[in-house]
Formats: structure tokens, sequence, C-alpha cells
């Protein structure tokens, strides 16, 4: 029996009818399947983003019914996270945070979320609440730090990085933060340090060459600065759809 093949007509009428019978894997695919051969059909992309809102509410749903074991869901908020499905993330999450308020990856989660969304303030909250539960977690101290350094406060932000690293000595990625915190404070010399420590235990990390080629600039060192800042720029990725996600999870 051949496949049955359906117009792009036909298919949107069934995925929509999937849709609305609560079948929203199925509407899924096809409105994927549509995309394929029709990437601007203005109609699938909305359906599709709505979708993404449907998902997270039948989440939540599920939630309402039981008490959620959160191991259940944190694939699915990495899955939010790779697809930058944030809103999604955040919500999730504090529905997740009425049942565990202390779970340590929820926290962490929900605090990463608000970073990306650049509510800084609110996730150092988060962060802090995340480290009351474990204090020995290199990767939320860094999260903290990261956050606190985009609300200017350099110190504190040099305090976190400090102890991410006092966990682990090795943390390419926090003594990058560790640099950003110590050149706001002025403290070009260490923070030169810290830059060449990150590229030492990272090459190529581009973070690092950016917050070098400041830091040189800030100096006045200008040939030393545009170098960093060019080979930032010619930084190419040796595994393809690998990121550093400091703060995406644990």
């Amino acid at each position: 029996m051949t496949k049955q093949k359906l117009t792009i007509e036909q298919a949107l009428s069934k995925a929509k009818t999937a849709a609305q019978n609560g079948k929203l894997a199925q509407a899924e695919k096809l409105y994927k399947a549509i995309l394929i051969h029709q990437p601007d059909n203005t109609d699938a992309n909305a359906a599709l983003k709505n979708l993404g809102d449907a998902f997270t509410a039948q989440n939540i749903e599920k939630l309402t019914k039981k008490v959620p074991d959160p191991e259940e869901y944190l694939a699915t908020l990495s899955d939010y996270f790779d697809n930058d499905q944030i809103a999604q993330a955040e919500n999730l999450s504090r529905e997740l945070l009425k049942h565990h308020p202390s779970d340590l990856n929820i926290l962490n989660y929900l605090g990463s979320s608000l970073v990306r969304q650049m509510r800084f303030q609110e996730s150092v909250e988060f962060f802090e609440k995340a480290l009351r539960v474990n204090p020995k977690v290199p990767e939320i101290h860094l999260n903290l730090a990261s956050a606190l350094e985009k609300l200017n406060r350099a110190e504190d932000c040099v305090k976190s990085s400090r102890k991410a690293i006092q966990l682990r000595p090795n943390f390419a990625e926090a003594h990058c933060v560790l640099g950003h915190g110590l050149q706001a404070m002025g403290n070009f010399k260490e923070a030169v340090k810290s830059y060449t420590k990150t590229l030492k235990l990272k090459p190529g990390y581009e973070d690092g060459y950016v917050g070098l080629g400041s830091t040189y600039l800030k100096q006045g060192k200008m040939r030393q600065g545009l170098d960093m800042k060019a080979r930032a720029e010619n930084v190419i990725c040796l595994e393809p759809g690998k990121k550093v996600k400091v703060l995406d999870r644990l």
C-alpha cells in the first residue's frame, strides 16, 4: 500500500484537527513536514509557535495532577533551552518549584532562564538559594558571578568566581568571568592573568580573547588589544553543535 500524499492545504487541515484533538506531537510533525517544503508558510510557522505554548500548558497540567518527579522534566527543560524557548523554561521551572522548592537543578534552571531574559537581579535570588542548598557546586557559583557582573557588582563577581575556581581549579569559564570582574575593578594586571589562564586551559575560547583584548586596550596597548580582538573574530569551532552551556544546566 502506497503512502498517502497530502497537499499543503490538506496537511494544514489535518494538523489543525490533530491539535484541536490534543494530539500535539502529531500536529507538530505535520507542521514541520509542511515547512520542509514551504519554509515561509506563515500558517505553519504561527501554528508551531502556538504548539510550543500548548506543550508547556500540557506539561503544567500534568503537574497539577500529582506531585512531579523533577527528573521527569529535566530533559524537557534542557530541550527548552536548546530551542531558545526560555519563557517556557521559566514557567515550567516555577511550577516545579512549587512542589520542590529546594531542588538544586530546578533552581539553577530558573536562575539561568532569567539570565537569558536579562533579568539579572531576579536570577541572583535563585542562584543564591541554590547555593544555600549546596554551596559546593562550582557551576552555580559561576552562574551567580556572571549575573553579578551584568549588574556591575564587580567585587561580588570576583568573590563568586574565586569560589568556583576554589572548587574546580581548572574551570576555564570561571577564570574568564573572574577576568571580567577584575577588569571592571580596574585591576588590569590580574585580569590579564585570568584571561591568559582561561586560554591556556581552553585554547580558542572566544570570550577569553575578547576579555584579554579589551583589557589590553584599556591599558593603551593598542596592537596587543586589536590582535586579541581579531583572534576572537576568527575562532573556529571544531565540534559543530557542541556549546559551552554555563548558564543552562549543572
